[in-house]
This record gives C-alpha cells, structure tokens and sequence, in this order.
C-alpha cells in the first residue's frame, strides 16, 4: 500500500466550483495532497476554469506538488447523439491558452452545455484529450461491443475510473488492453 501512495498522482479532480457535486475547496485539496504524499493534481472542473487564479497562488505555497491545469468538457456529434465527456489537460502554458478557448466555446443545447469540436480540433496542439472513464464515447462504445479504432486515435490517453459494478470493471479492462494494443 505504501508503494503505491508513494507514486500516486490525481489526475482528474473536481473543486466546489465545478458544475458538478463536487464540495472541497482549492486549498483543502493542496492540504489533503500534502498530507497523502501526492506527486500531481490535475484540476478538471466540469465545464470551468474559475479556480485558476486560486490554484496559481496555492501551487506557490505547495511547489513541491505539480499541478496540472485541465477541465472536464462534453460534447456532442450532431444534436440526436447522447453527450459524452472528454478530460483537458494542458501541457504548458500555450495549453492553458487554447483551453480557455475550448471553455469560451461552450454554449447550451438541449439542456447540456457542450463545447464546440471544432474548436478543440483548432485548439489541442498543447492539450492532451483524456477519454473520461464511464462517461465517454470510448467506454459507450467499448460497452456496446463496437470497434472503437477510429474514434480511440482522437485520444491521447484513456482514462479509467474505480468501479464496483462488474460490467463497468469488464469494460475498463477491454480499455486498458486497448491502449496496451495501441501503445
């Protein structure tokens, strides 16, 4: 167990100003970070950056803790297609440029705010595009039993979340042996 909390990293994390159920604050996840040993954070608020400013000045206290500056997004193909989830993550600061615009790009459509594709497709030479674990077009697909080839190249990396429920924990396999597959 040691082991594994020694070169542990968060890379996916929600604060309170999510638009998701998220209640712990910026500084409480710096203190918790701390405390557990953490390498990295990955902020990646549902649909928002409004923490930046926050997490700039907690990373100075923290700087032994790397932080990376993301967002979690959704998307859709056409407007009868569910809308699925992508994580952002920014490799540098001309990534955390073109993810400002990626958010800037996010207007309603039948009841979900959603981020223009195009957009990200002009704006990802700095971002990696994470798959989002379950709630994914990769792990819908996976799940369905579909040859996600094409869509698995649009990723940078895949993501897998912690389950319980056994079919979810079937797909993340199959996702993991995919990326194996894909290098």
């Amino acid at each position: 167990y040691d082991a594994v909390l020694e070169n542990r990293n968060e890379l996916h994390l929600h604060t309170k100003l999510s638009d998701d159920a998220s209640v712990i604050g910026v500084r409480e996840i710096f203190e918790n970070a701390q405390k557990l040993g953490l390498k990295s954070i990955a902020f990646t608020n549902l649909n928002n950056v409004q923490d930046f400013p926050e997490i700039m000045m907690c990373a100075k206290k923290y700087e032994h803790i790397k932080v990376v500056y993301g967002a979690e997004v959704q998307y859709k193909h056409d407007a009868d297609s569910p809308a699925y989830h992508l994580t952002l993550l920014a490799k540098n600061q001309a990534g955390i440029k073109e993810l400002y615009k990626v958010i800037s790009s996010i207007s309603e459509l039948d009841g979900a705010n959603l981020i223009d594709l195009q957009v990200l497709k002009e704006n990802r030479k700095n971002l990696l595009v994470g798959s989002c674990g379950s709630k994914g077009e990769l792990f819908d697909l996976i799940n369905q039993d579909k040859v996600p080839f094409a869509i698995s190249t649009f990723y940078d990396y895949f993501e897998i979340f912690p389950s319980q429920n056994i079919s979810e924990c079937e797909t993340n396999k199959k996702i993991f042996y995919l990326g194996e597959e894909l290098g």
